[in-house]
């Protein structure tokens, strides 16, 4: 594992993974730590005292307990109704991929604009039928739509 501190941040990584960790008794007298538990060396850099080789990481051990402790919580798992949701969306999806794959693109982006047509018309077809469902209840034409 590689862990890196940044004191003036209040940041502790280890492995690329950040997280906020009350490191201020390490403000002002280091400026950074970084250790690599494979290689087993690592550096306290000190400012502008320079830099000091470390073949240890014990003296920060208890940043590492307060880092492991700073985890954010589990994800809660889906309830059995979101995750059949979920699943039939991406099956439908994944469906929907592998049928366009067979096609080459200029036919893919034909079926494209097809579909974006025809949701098109179904909602032309919806504002009709909503001015038709409007003009029986008032007795009167509400607007008059001229369609193509």
């Amino acid at each position: 594992m590689k862990f890196t501190i940044i004191p003036d941040d209040n940041n502790f990584g280890v492995d690329g993974e950040w997280r906020e960790i009350d490191l201020s008794a390490l403000v002002g007298t280091v400026h950074a730590v970084q250790f690599d538990t494979v290689k087993g060396k690592g550096e306290v850099e000190r400012g502008a005292s320079g830099n000091e080789a470390i073949t240890s990481f014990a003296q920060f051990q208890g940043y590492y307990a307060a880092w492991v402790a700073a985890a954010p919580p589990p994800v809660p798992l889906p309830t059995p109704a979101e995750y059949e949701a979920t699943r039939i969306t991406s099956i439908k999806s994944e469906a929907g991929k592998l049928i366009l794959a067979r096609y080459p693109q200029y036919k893919q982006n034909n079926m494209l604009r097809e579909t974006t047509h025809g949701a098109a018309w179904a909602w032309i077809d919806a504002v009709r039928q909503a001015s038709n469902d409007a003009e029986a209840m008032a007795g009167k034409q509400v607007v008059d739509i001229v369609w193509p």
